[in-house]
């Protein structure tokens, strides 16, 4: 009686040992889980030579206890497992939201204008300094044609080829465009402006998603060059003279 009553003991640990194990194994996922369960089957098959008549009630138990168990510590698993998720999900949208906002500071500081259009030419994006050349507010700006915000002629007040579109021009060449021209705002403000049009070509891929044009005020820049050069003519005129008479 003794032994039996040790052997119940002994094998009532073992059931308990395994349902704690089962337990912890849903720390590991669903798969690891299942795979317990069969063993508990193939195990309970194996030591009743597959005659299911037979089982012992400590047995069905023992299969029964480690399907609850298992599919307790799968809901619990799965719980976590969501739960993890989701707080990555927020770090991640919040990392994200953090980095855009940074970014957003940057473009709105730069003193340089900076306008983003896309491949059909609508404006994603115009920073302040940009919006305040062309005489357009940032928020009516975007979403609209490049071609409608932004007017250009030549330095001297020429029109432009009309055959040369700079804007197109970056997106279909996949090539960078560099020129100074007068920028002719809204209410027709004129800026004299050195113009830098890039594509936009995603990592690992050859199309281009759109193109980030900066634009510069450099009308002081050319009014200083230009006096140089008014007085460097006058100087070589009146000295041309003397020398001639």
């Amino acid at each position: 009686d003794l032994h039996d009553s040790s052997s119940i003991t002994g094998q009532w640990m073992s059931m308990i040992l395994w349902f704690c194990m089962m337990a912890f194994n849903g720390l590991y996922g669903l798969e690891i889980l299942i795979g317990s369960f069969f063993i508990s089957l193939i195990y309970v098959s194996l030591d009743y030579n597959f005659a299911f008549k037979q089982i012992s009630h400590q047995s069905i138990e023992l299969i029964i206890g480690s399907a609850v168990i298992a599919f307790g510590a799968y809901l619990i698993w799965k719980r976590e497992s969501i739960s993890s998720r989701s707080k990555q999900l927020s770090l991640l949208s919040g990392m994200l939201q953090t980095k855009q906002e940074q970014s957003e500071i940057i473009i709105q500081s730069i003193a340089d204008g900076v306008m983003v259009y896309d491949t059909t030419g609508k404006i994603n994006l115009i920073n302040t300094a940009a919006a305040a050349l062309v005489e357009w507010t940032v928020k009516d700006s975007l979403g609209i044609d490049i071609h409608s915000v932004v007017k250009f002629t030549q330095e001297d007040g020429k029109p432009l080829d009309n055959k040369i579109d700079m804007f197109s021009f970056v997106l279909n060449e996949k090539r960078s465009f560099a020129q100074t021209l007068l920028l002719v705002g809204r209410e027709n403000k004129q800026t004299i402006v050195s113009l830098i049009i890039s594509p936009i070509i995603v990592q690992g891929k050859t199309t281009v998603a759109g193109a980030v044009a900066v634009i510069r005020d450099v009308t002081q820049q050319h009014q200083a060059e230009q006096q140089r050069a008014d007085f460097i003519s006058t100087a070589s005129h009146e000295m041309r003279t003397p020398v001639a008479a």
